[in-house]
């Protein structure tokens, strides 16, 4: 009787090793990927019931009409520091002028 045996070259071993490393990656990525996709799905329609919720309620429009004018308030103060800071420079630059001559 012969004994049947699978002889693999010794220089295969690390591409087969490879081979599987690769594919254990590549399903932990799909896997994660499929956990992804489920954690969207189920965000975007909480994030759609939400905006349900609130344009019935009107507080969409609330909530931008605050946000607009604590942004032209924050432009508001920004340009007035702008011209502050600019006043200083000029003066800054006369008295460096005045003390050059």
């Amino acid at each position: 009787m012969s004994n049947s045996t699978i002889t693999v070259p010794s220089w295969t071993l690390p591409l087969i090793l490879s081979l599987g490393a690769g594919l254990t990656s590549y399903g932990a990525t799909q896997a994660n990927a499929d956990a992804t996709a489920a954690d969207l799905k189920k965000l975007r329609t909480t994030v759609e019931k939400t905006v349900e919720r609130s344009v019935e309620n009107g507080t969409v429009s609330s909530v931008n009409s605050v946000k607009i004018d604590a942004i032209m308030e924050s432009l508001k103060e920004q340009k007035d520091i702008q011209s502050k800071t600019q006043k200083s420079i000029e003066d800054l630059v006369k008295v460096l002028i005045s003390q050059q001559s």
